[in-house]
């Protein structure tokens, strides 16, 4: 089955760091960045390719509040019978404990890391 991944743009080794401690354990790949001939860049800078999952974007969410930046996600479901959605918020300054409370407020159940 294929699940979907998520790619971020390059990162530095403390972003990666940063970014991989928030996220579920196993849900992200690092790849080495190619840089075109020339073009000097950090020797470690990589790609993240994030398998995505509610604790994943939990996680990414929480990686953006650190570094100032809101986040707001709307989530839906469409299935024979139920169709459901809602927006979501991620301000600067949430901590994870923050965003997962609020995720389960709308039902969803977050597994502890």
């Amino acid at each position: 089955m294929n699940q979907p991944v998520l790619s971020t743009g390059p990162l530095s080794r403390s972003d990666k760091l940063d970014l991989v401690e928030l996220l579920p354990r196993g849900s992200a790949v690092e790849q080495a960045v190619e840089l075109p001939p020339g073009e000097l860049g950090e020797p470690v800078t990589v790609v993240l390719l994030i398998t995505l999952s509610i604790a994943a974007l939990t996680g990414i969410s929480a990686w953006l509040a650190s570094r100032g930046k809101d986040v707001e996600m709307t989530l839906g479901l469409q299935v024979p019978g139920v169709t459901g959605s809602f927006t979501f918020k991620a301000r600067t300054g949430d901590t994870v404990e923050d965003i997962v409370g609020r995720l389960r407020e709308y039902g969803l159940d977050i597994p502890p890391d």
